[in-house]
């Protein structure tokens, strides 16, 4: 007789753990998607910001030197830095313009298809064991999405970072032996 209380001690134990740890997985997967896409959001805010300072940067290059007399000599070294400029500039604009269209392309469950008969009628933790299912793949798709705009950003601000150092030494070259 205690052998029987005890084996249903266990089966009902293991049904509400169930529910408890598929309650806590669902929240805890809810919460980790929104964190997920706050960041993806905030990458998407600093490739805008990036690409907004790229354009100013443009105007900028537009007013360097293009050529100095050095001595009755022409130096066109300032011209091959704008050149420089110009095509990191450009560059840098079109990686963060790309990075900024990146959109998720995975599966994500419909609400309508939730509100089948196969579903609608199913018990909670079968339904929550398939919408986190579903999250799985959306929170893979969110990492490789996350990785590529954040590689693309670091690529674009190198590029400006090349674009400043020309912009730099064009401007220096003017100013220590410009005519």
């Amino acid at each position: 007789m205690t052998d029987k209380i005890n084996d249903s001690n266990d089966n009902n134990s293991t049904s509400a753990e169930k529910s408890t740890n598929t309650d806590l997985i669902y929240s805890y997967t809810e919460e980790f998607l929104k964190l997920q896409r706050e960041s993806l959001n905030r990458l998407d805010t600093k490739m805008s910001v990036f690409l907004a300072f790229t354009g100013v940067l443009v105007r900028f290059a537009s007013d360097l030197s293009e050529k100095v007399t050095i001595e009755d000599f022409a130096c066109y070294s300032c011209l091959l830095l704008q050149i420089i400029t110009y095509i990191a500039l450009g560059s840098s604009a079109l990686i963060l313009c790309l990075g900024l269209t990146t959109k998720l392309s995975g599966t994500v469950i419909s609400p309508k298809a939730l509100m089948k008969d196969r579903w609608y009628f199913a018990d909670k933790n079968d339904i929550s064991d398939y919408i986190i299912s579903g999250w799985v793949q959306a929170e893979e798709e969110y990492e490789k999405l996350g990785f590529e705009k954040g590689r693309k950003l670091n690529i674009a601000v190198w590029l400006i970072a090349l674009s400043l150092i020309c912009i730099t030494l064009n401007i220096l070259i003017k100013v220590l032996w410009g005519n």
